[in-house]
């Protein structure tokens, strides 16, 4: 909007003192002012009032223009698209996620949600209408394969596996399923009631 406001006043013939055409802002600022702006910020938190009014605005802009959802869409596929960039996201994502805080912050805003019937119903019916189209269920299916054969991600699931069966507890809810089941004359596996 900025760069709207310099061009409209520069065509009206106004002798404005902008250097430049606008938008500039802190795009890459340097370490010391990013941390100063961080220092600034700890610990603050918007309320939810605020909170609130930025999300409708946000939800308006995309009602009032609907081709920006698609050119944001676009956008992010062509940065991801580069390798260096998606490295990059990746390794901030790694250390985002590895704060125990921020799990346990997903956690409970992910019960929240479930916990309203009406954001349970919602969210039930978007995957539903994304797992209706099927070159994304198989693009899904073949990431969700590759990514299961990754090393490092056997290595986090067989780890998280030896953790569930030294808990006493699981190993033997699991051997009373395991005694539950039977299996029928033609020899399928029938879980008793």
């Amino acid at each position: 909007r900025e760069r709207w406001w310099i061009a409209h006043f520069r065509e009206g013939g106004l002798r404005l003192v902008n250097c430049t055409d606008g938008g500039d802002g802190l795009h890459n600022p340097p370490m010391e002012v990013r941390q100063r702006i961080s220092d600034r910020r700890k610990g603050q938190r918007p309320s939810d009032e605020t909170r609130a009014r930025q999300k409708q605005g946000q939800l308006q802009r995309y009602i009032d223009h609907p081709e920006l959802k698609q050119r944001l869409s676009a956008s992010m596929k062509r940065a991801l698209a580069d390798p260096a960039v998606k490295a990059k996201q990746s390794s901030c994502m790694k250390i985002r996620n590895a704060d125990p805080n921020r799990k346990e912050a997903i956690r409970e805003n992910m019960r929240r949600q479930w916990a309203d019937p009406e954001a349970r119903q919602a969210r039930i019916e978007s995957l539903r209408r994304s797992w209706d189209d099927p070159a994304r269920k198989v693009s899904t299916g073949a990431a969700i394969s590759e990514a299961l054969q990754k090393p490092e991600v056997k290595a986090v699931k067989s780890e998280n596996m030896r953790r569930q069966w030294e808990d006493a507890e699981y190993r033997d809810e699991q051997s009373m399923r395991a005694r539950a089941r039977t299996r029928t004359p033609d020899g399928k596996l029938q879980v008793a009631p």
